[in-house]
Order: structure tokens, then C-alpha cells, then sequence
């Protein structure tokens, strides 16, 4: 379990390569990012194309020159969340210290989460809803991700585990995480059949899956 920003600074260099990895393959397919002029009535969905650098986009024609998820966003991004928020990142290693999994969560609200992961302007409508549907305070998972050369599937063998632990860490009851992924969705409902609930987000083909073992 790493627990401080400087911790979180040391495992970059690995964690980095195997995150972009698992988020440029098919579910998500997050490899650039869209060039489209604002305006643009048909620009690639939450503006994250699966076309490599320097590729032309074929919806807008324009030429793909950033990735979707570079090293300093990624850095910057997850040493920000330590420093903001009381944080965990769960790592499950083979014998050899590879990184198989990885799970960036931290103690949030409404409010914390809306501003940290809902801050895109075409978001902004979600707010008052996620105060709504939310418990009052929670851990939030923003990132769960496995290493996809060394294991492809079945990355979720420890998952209840990794859920108590998390909590556990963050001294909370509640467990909620945002996902399109339908296999992780099914595991939640199967290992907490009677404590979870997934609402559909308002516009978003991610859901939002809340695990209360606080009721």
C-alpha cells in the first residue's frame, strides 16, 4: 500500500507505461487526444481518440499530435491527489516486484469528487446529481488498472480484499467508482450483492457503482 506523495513520485516510472497501456486497449481505447476545432459537431468521445500520434483523424480530419495520457499528466495528476486528499494507491506485485494491479482511491464528498473527477465543463451538469445520489462521505476509486502483458484477465481475484483494505486505510464505509468496464461492475455486485447499487450517469456511458457497507 503506498500512502505518501513521494511514494507515489517512486513508482511512476512503472506504473506509468502499464496505465497507458490498459487504457489504449479495447474497452477504452484512450491512445491521443482529439484535435477537434471547438464547435465541431462530432468530436470523438470525451475527446480521447484510439488513433496513434501523428495519425489523421478520419471524424474531423485533423492530425493527432498528443497522447491521451501522458507521463507529467499522469505525475502531476496522481502526486496532486496525495497532496489534496488522504490517499492509498493498492499495488498487488508478483514475486519479482512486477505490478500486476494498481488502485488509486482516496477520502472524498460530493463536492471533492464533482470538483477533482467531474471538472470537465460538459460535466459541470453532474454536480448537483452526484450531491444527490452520493453518500456523504466515501472512498472514491478514480483508478483501477492491471498490467495487461503479464495478465490479461482475471485481475480481480483479490478484489474484496483490495475494497476492505482501501476502506480500511481511509476509515470509511462506502465504496464508489465510475466505470464502463462491465466485468468490474459484475464483480462489485458479486462480492457485495447486497450493499451495491449502480446508477447510470445523466449523458455518460460510465456508471456509478456504490458499494454501502456502512446500512
Amino acid at each position: 500500500m503506498v500512502r505518501t506523495a513521494d511514494d507515489v513520485a517512486e513508482c511512476i516510472a512503472e506504473l506509468v507505461p502499464i496505465y497507458q497501456s490498459a487504457f489504449a486497449g479495447p474497452l477504452w481505447e484512450e491512445v491521443t487526444m482529439c484535435e477537434a476545432p471547438e464547435g465541431f459537431d462530432k468530436p470523438c468521445l470525451r475527446r480521447r481518440s484510439p488513433e496513434p500520434i501523428n495519425a489523421r483523424c478520419d471524424r474531423c480530419g485533423e492530425i493527432l499530435r498528443r497522447p491521451c495520457h501522458s507521463h507529467a499528466a499522469i505525475r502531476e495528476r496522481w502526486v496532486n491527489r496525495f497532496r489534496e486528499a488522504e490517499s492509498r494507491f493498492y499495488l498487488e506485485r508478483l514475486e519479482d516486484g512486477t505490478s500486476l494491479l494498481a488502485a488509486l482511491a482516496w477520502y472524498g464528498t460530493p463536492a471533492t469528487v464533482a470538483a477533482a473527477s467531474f471538472s470537465d465543463p460538459s460535466e459541470i451538469h453532474l454536480h448537483d446529481w452526484l450531491d444527490q445520489k452520493l453518500p456523504r462521505e466515501f472512498v472514491w476509486l478514480e483508478e483501477i488498472f492491471a498490467h495487461q502483458v503479464m495478465r490479461h484477465e482475471k485481475n480481480l481475484w483479490n478484489y474484496d480484499e483490495m475494497v476492505r483494505e482501501l476502506l480500511q486505510e481511509l476509515d470509511s464505509r462506502d465504496f464508489v467508482l465510475r466505470t464502463k468496464n462491465q466485468a468490474l461492475i459484475n464483480k462489485t455486485e458479486k462480492t457485495f450483492p447486497a450493499e451495491t447499487s449502480v446508477i447510470p450517469a445523466p449523458g455518460d456511458e460510465r456508471k456509478i457503482v456504490i458499494v454501502r457497507l456502512s446500512s
